[in-house]
């Protein structure tokens, strides 16, 4: 078993954000989605590792018409924080880095 990783939680946190966003949008059209899960997978390689991408898999169903549902799922796709963030780039840096040695 491998323990979980840093990677693990960017995986889990584009995940996360289409599951958020699809229910909170789905809840504002007046949608019903009746089940709903969100997975997201990738790799890293390298030294060091960097991201060889992220893929993920929505399943969801509903009493909702069909194609509101997939139209629900594009739009909150294309609006998505963290995936978006993502794709388009973003700085990370270290504000401060406080070190105490013996």
């Amino acid at each position: 078993m491998e323990a979980m990783s840093g990677g693990h939680l960017l995986h889990l946190a584009v995940a996360a954000c289409f599951f958020n966003d699809i229910l909170r949008a789905a809840a504002s059209r007046g949608l019903s989605v009746t089940e709903l899960r969100v997975s997201a997978d990738g790799d890293f390689a390298g030294d060091p590792l960097l991201s060889t991408g992220i893929t993920y898999e929505i399943d969801i169903a509903g009493e909702s018409p069909e194609e509101e549902l997939r139209q629900l799922v594009a739009d909150c796709e294309a609006a998505a924080a963290i995936p978006h963030t993502l794709r388009t780039g973003v700085d990370v840096e270290a504000v401060a880095v406080h070190v105490r040695g013996a």
